[in-house]
């Protein structure tokens, strides 16, 4: 009884220490994330991290309307089919 108290009350305090960093993220600590992603990674290879998480992202889209494509042409035949 006393390990599922504690374990509850474990869940509680990670969800409230996450959410309140999460949620308060302000410009002074944008500006310092990007300046330590400049210095960490150097300009050049940050518009190729871009570019590449550009094309990662445009083909998930692709992808996406691919099979929602797929499932309507599925749902548009399926009538056809059994008449």
């Amino acid at each position: 009884m006393l390990f599922v108290i504690n374990l509850v009350t474990l869940t509680a305090l990670q969800n409230n220490v996450i959410g309140r960093f999460t949620m308060n993220l302000g410009m002074p600590e944008i500006i310092v994330i990007c300046i330590a992603v400049l210095v960490l990674f150097g300009a050049k290879k940050i518009p190729e991290f871009a570019q590449g998480l550009g094309k990662g992202i445009r083909e998930f889209k692709r992808a996406m309307n691919a099979t929602e494509d797929e499932i309507k042409k599925g749902i548009s035949e399926s009538p056809d089919k059994k008449a």
